[in-house]
């Protein structure tokens, strides 16, 4: 079986991951269409695949990227259906030509959602549309006149009986009786008078329910009829959405249920979205599923059984412990254990075993197999624990290698455990008493042991694995002793030691040149720029660990098979669910074996595993995170009567503690129905701890006197199902007190200029009334000098004016500098005190009182940290002066905004994303390339996209919660150049605004969201930006196929 998937680094691959119909024509040309990735077609002759995807620019382009339906017509014609038109292919030129629905003109297209296709016996063809999976009622069955390009449509009448009880219409078959069968929404069976245009509903009755009609609803949401089928007996097939399958039999007119029925187990079911029936020519008939299965049966026995399309169980396979494989080729498989060796031939089927024989000079030395490998001179070499043999395959005779007390260039110890042939062509042997080196010409071993006072010596004489580098430099991996791993340096005869102390079991060298290093405590990566090894974080007490054609690493350590993304650093375990037993003993490893076909071998106690990765089913799933308490000063119910918990997960929507609940304990949990065991969850304060914690459900994160500021509870849950982490973002903001607060310093910098201005006008008034009555008593006195004296008045004026500036300045000074006298008081006062307790303190250290030098101590940090409040207080005095006396605007400055754009788009998702992991949607973006730089306030427009994307992400996400199937969120952002200007457009599919509501959209307060999760300011801030700030506009709409557009507008005067 060949398989095709998506490559997005290939283009001459499967367009996308998401198929969601098929056709295959006579000639063998395959088409298939995907959801979001528009049409496929695939000539499977020459392997290659063509792309049709949407190009707005084009306009012969396929009409919408998701396609529903495909069918060639008896005049050869290609139809495609998709979610925003019916189009059809021109094969040769590659053009689409387009029919959609266009308002008020009742002979086209009804809806532009196409569903359904269907051509019947007369060539009429029949257009079905209409989304079941939404509220929108839009739908209806088309009948096309190929000769004006228009159709004739037929819809629900709530008037009208023989109207179709839905416009959502799903499947169109026509039997071979020429009953014209339609399937719609809802309780949606029924056959069609093609002359008269009438329909004939066949409701299901619960008081008759053998009486025709489409299975009973089960209450799903969205449930309609999915398929219209006639097998080969003449049966009428209906397929439901979650509501199960009847089978109808024109015959008898009776009908058979298959579903949820536990009454009649023959005929059960689950309850599934039902896709497809089909049958074999050797009487087999399938049925197909979203989820994903197939269930068989035969047409004489129809009791169905569902097919597991995929497994992760590892399957144990012999009954011996086998220790390490060798594949010859494809038929011969090498096995060693404590039993021999043995040889399978996996094409005859035969087993051949070969163990020591006391009195046979020519069997193996020992039954105790520790590695074999093949030569580049084809020489198959077994390490033993009693020597190094050779095999000789035409004579079966065992060649040995074994040491020799005087003879320092033999083996240096009987126990084998490795054998390496390098890139040099050099054989090295690792025994449990040194490193060799065979010269294969003359059988001399040129040995390599530990020295104790050599550092440049091998680390250990126990040799557990030897590899080689891209690099090509030799490792030597051991344990016991000094242990660690070794890199041999061929021109001085000398080793660097590398992880001293750790027993190195394995050494790999993956397709991506990584050099790996499988210790008894985890698993090293090599860098070659820093010429160390660095810890993975994979830890265990025993690390076997190959690799896989996808790059994965396969590791066999205590907890079972451990597969380890090196690029995402994702895990995933199969252990004692999965019927693998872990390593118990480290002197009970192996060496893994990966054979040509992809195959991984595991030597276990008691056998071996064998699986092949491809073959493997992996887990998507996600832990669920939740917050469970959230406890002020040790008492619970915070949440429960003053936040509801469940929209505690965006970042907008921050919970508020004041200053005096800054002693709080956080509970929370992680949710794994699959393997709730091997959950690992982490948390972290945002903003106040140093890093991540290891956190355990039920056990509470606890903080105490936090200080006031913004911070985000982060929690991280590791899925022991799938190795896939998932995150949660709780805001929350401690608030400082009142009189901490800016507001307050606002307020006391007000009052000090109002007592200012208060006390400059009274000595005013009361020097000028003194002044008066002074002038009013000499000009009573003498009239002669009433010159004289108004000259004085003159100068006494001013000299009082002068008097009263210089008063001014003086009771400014004055009011300043007795705001800042006391906290400065305070810091004098307190830094004469630590003078005297720095005194004392030496005194009592001298003396040797260490407890009443740590009091004193303690003394002198409390007073530091007073010093340290009234400065922050005299210094945050001023800084309410400075900042109360200046002002501040923004200015605008040529954008780029298509960077803006890009940027608040990716901010608005990843946002959402840190709050709901499980939530995915597409992002599409359209950015005009010419578009020219915009004179706007930047941190203002990004206000205004932001506010909208996050509203965009939001809409979709409501959408994806209520369970349609088939539903991809998506959010579309474009930018275009227009004569009078520059528009921003920004798109989503999800629900729309409702019509009562759309008058009131940009009105200050109003939201639709729940108390607590909106202030209703959003949009209405956003439209005094780009009206008022910028002379723009901003409008929005409802799409046809759901969800909104909004358009923002700039003016041409603001392009640069």
């Amino acid at each position: 079986m060949e398989f095709f998937r998506h490559d997005p680094q290939d283009k001459n691959s499967l367009g996308g991951p998401y198929p969601e119909t098929f056709f295959v024509e006579d000639s063998g040309i395959i088409w298939i269409g995907f959801y979001g990735q528009g049409l496929d077609r695939f000539d499977p002759r020459t392997n290659t695949f063509t792309h049709y995807r949407h190009d707005p620019e084009e306009a012969n382009s396929l009409t919408n990227d998701n396609v529903w339906a495909i069918l060639e017509d008896h005049l050869d014609n290609l139809w495609v259906a998709t979610e925003n038109g019916l189009d059809l292919l021109d094969r040769e030129t590659g053009a689409f030509r387009h029919f959609k629905h266009i308002e008020g003109d009742s002979s086209s297209l009804s809806c532009n959602n196409v569903r359904s296709l269907y051509e019947d016996r007369s060539g009429t063809l029949w257009v079905g549309t209409g989304m079941a999976y939404n509220n929108i009622p839009e739908g209806g069955l088309n009948r096309l006149n190929r000769e004006s390009g228009t159709f004739t449509r037929f819809m629900h009448d709530p008037e009208d009986p023989t109207s179709l009880i839905s416009n959502k219409v799903r499947a169109i078959l026509e039997d071979s009786q020429g009953n014209f069968w339609v399937g719609t929404d809802g309780d949606g069976l029924h056959t069609m008078d093609r002359e008269t245009g009438t329909f004939t509903r066949h409701t299901y009755d619960p008081d008759h329910p053998e009486k025709l009609s489409r299975p009973p609803d089960t209450g799903e949401p969205f449930t309609h009829i999915t398929f219209l089928t006639e097998d080969a007996e003449g049966h009428i097939w209906v397929g439901t959405e979650h509501s199960g399958i009847n089978r109808y039999d024109p015959k008898t007119d009776t009908f058979t249920f298959f579903g949820d029925s536990p009454t009649v187990p023959e005929t059960v079911l689950y309850n599934e979205s039902w896709k497809a029936y089909t049958e074999s020519n050797s009487g087999w008939c399938a049925l197909a599923t979203q989820e994903g299965h197939i269930w068989l049966s035969t047409q004489q026995q129809p009791k169905f059984f569902k097919v597991d399309l995929f497994s992760n169980e590892i399957p144990l396979k012999g009954n011996i412990w086998m220790k390490n494989f060798y594949e010859e080729n494809r038929s011969i498989l090498w096995k060693g254990g404590w039993s021999g060796l043995i040889r399978e031939d996996l094409d005859k089927g035969t087993v051949k075993a070969y163990r020591h024989n006391a009195d046979d000079a020519g069997s193996i030395s020992s039954n105790q197999i520790n590695f074999i490998t093949k030569d580049r001179l084809n020489k198959l070499w077994i390490a033993t624990n009693n020597g190094l043999n050779t095999f000789e395959p035409v004579t079966e005779y065992f060649m040995k290698y074994l040491p020799e007390p005087d003879d320092p260039e033999s083996l240096s110890d009987p126990r084998v455990n490795h054998i390496y042939e390098d890139s040099g062509n050099n054989l090295w042997v690792g025994t449990s008493g040194g490193l060799n080196l065979l010269d294969r010409n003359s059988g001399r071993f040129r040995v390599f042991r530990s020295n104790t006072t050599d550092v440049s010596s091998i680390s250990s004489d126990i040799i557990t694995v030897i590899g080689e580098d891209a690099q090509q430099n030799l490792w030597i991996g051991t344990m016991e002793d000094g242990a660690g791993v070794n890199r041999y340096i061929p021109a001085s005869g000398t080793f660097k030691r590398y992880l001293p102390g750790l027993a190195v079991l394995s050494l790999l060298l993956d397709e991506n040149g990584i050099f790996w290093a499988g210790t008894a405590i985890g698993l090293y990566r090599y860098d070659p720029e820093t010429d160390q090894f660095v810890d993975t974080g994979i830890s265990s007490d025993i690390t076997l660990v190959i690799d896989d054609t996808e790059n994965n690493l396969w590791i066999y350590n205590s907890r079972g098979i451990m597969r380890y993304d090196p690029e995402t650093g994702s895990t995933l375990v199969y252990g004692e669910k999965n019927g693998v037993r872990g390593i118990l003993q480290l002197s009970l490893y192996s060496f893994p074996y990966r054979k040509k076909d992809g195959t991984i071998l595991f030597g276990a106690e008691g056998g071996y595993y064998a699986f092949n990765p491809d073959d493997l089913w992996v887990s998507r799933d996600t832990s669920l995170l939740y917050v469970t308490d959230f406890r002020i000063n040790g008492n619970s119910g915070f949440l429960e009567t003053n936040f509801n918990l469940e929209d505690w997960n965006a970042e907008d929507e921050a919970i508020e503690l004041n200053y005096s609940q800054n002693v709080f304990s956080i509970l929370f949990a992680a949710i794994d129905f699959r393997n709730s065991g091997q959950n690992q969850l982490l948390y972290m304060l945002e903003n106040y701890d140093l890093g991540w914690l290891e956190g355990k459900a039920g056990t509470p994160a606890n903080y105490f006197k936090v200080p006031p500021g913004e911070y985000t509870f982060r929690l991280k849950a590791l899925n022991g199902s799938s190795g896939i982490w998932s995150e949660k973002a709780f805001p929350m903001v401690i608030l400082p007190p009142w009189w901490g607060t800016w507001w307050a310093y606002c307020l006391y910098a007000l009052l000090l200029a109002l007592g200012v201005w208060l006390i400059h006008n009274y000595q005013k008034e009361r020097v000028l009334r003194e002044e008066r009555q002074k002038a009013q008593k000499k000009e009573l006195e003498h009239a002669r000098e009433i010159e004289q004296a108004y000259n004085k008045l003159q100068a006494a004026q001013t000299q009082l004016i002068h008097s009263e500036k210089m008063a001014s300045l003086g009771e400014l000074t004055a009011g300043i500098a007795h705001e800042i006298q006391n906290p400065l008081n305070f810091v004098n006062n307190f830094s004469e005190v630590n003078r005297e307790l720095l005194g004392e303190l030496m005194q009592e250290v001298k003396k040797g009182d260490k407890k009443e030098a740590d009091a004193i101590a303690k003394d002198l940090f409390q007073n530091l940290e007073k010093i340290e409040h009234h400065g922050k207080r005299a210094e945050g005095i001023v800084k309410g002066m400075l900042q109360h006396s200046r002002s501040s605007e923004s200015k605008k400055e040529p954008t780029d905004l298509n960077k803006l754009a890009d940027e608040y788009l990716r901010l608005a998702y990843h946002g959402l994303r840190a709050k709901d992991k499980s939530f995915n949607a597409i992002m599409e973006t359209d950015f005009d390339p010419g578009l020219p730089e915009i004179s706007v306030i930047p941190q203002d427009i990004g206000r205004v996209l932001l506010n909208l994307l996050t509203n965009a992400f939001h809409a979709v996400q409501e959408r994806q919660k209520q369970g349609e199937a088939g539903y991809e969120p998506t959010v579309a952002m474009s930018t275009r150049r227009t004569p009078d200007g520059v528009e921003i457009r920004v798109t989503d599919n999800g629900g729309g605004i409702p019509e009562g509501i759309r008058e009131k959209i940009f009105q200050p307060f109003f939201t639709t969201k729940p108390t607590g999760e909106g202030t209703g300011l959003g949009l209405s801030m956003s439209y005094d930006i780009v009206t008022k700030g910028h002379g723009g506009a901003l409008t929005f709409s409802n799409c046809e196929t759901g969800g909104t557009e909004f358009l923002l507008h700039l003016p041409k005067s603001l392009i640069s």
